[in-house]
């Protein structure tokens, strides 16, 4: 078990941001991975990006969604502020996703079956 992480046999799982470590993916992003299940590929992320942090273009193998803390992301769709939630279905494609501001965003996404070991989640998310 992860420091941060309590789980119970049962599934239950709290996850606390202030005692996780960041995981640095370059481009003035970083995340802390709250919940990834192999089992099932759901996986969610606490996610801070600095004023110009961008995505690489990507496409999504499985739904996501996201919550915007704080800042704005912006992105194929629109402007997501501070408070906006959002939803991307299977097989989403972005070209562009970035912002402008500091932002921080909790993100759930599902993947395929196939996709759901730890090394190849973190490449994709990269």
């Amino acid at each position: 078990m992860s420091a941060g992480i309590t789980t119970t046999p049962e599934g239950d799982l709290l996850a606390n941001i202030h005692e996780l470590e960041w995981l640095d993916v370059g481009g003035g992003t970083q995340f802390k991975i709250l919940r990834l299940c192999e089992k099932t590929g759901q996986w969610a992320l606490y996610v801070h990006m600095e004023p110009g942090a961008r995505f690489q273009a990507h496409r999504h193998e499985g739904t996501g969604q996201f919550f915007i803390m704080s800042g704005e992301l912006i992105y194929d769709v629109g402007t997501a502020a501070q408070g906006t939630y959002g939803f991307e279905p299977i097989f989403a494609e972005h070209q562009d996703a970035h912002c402008v501001v500091e932002t921080e965003t909790v993100s759930y996404t599902h993947l395929r079956a196939h996709e759901t070991r730890e090394d190849r989640v973190l490449r994709d998310i990269k």
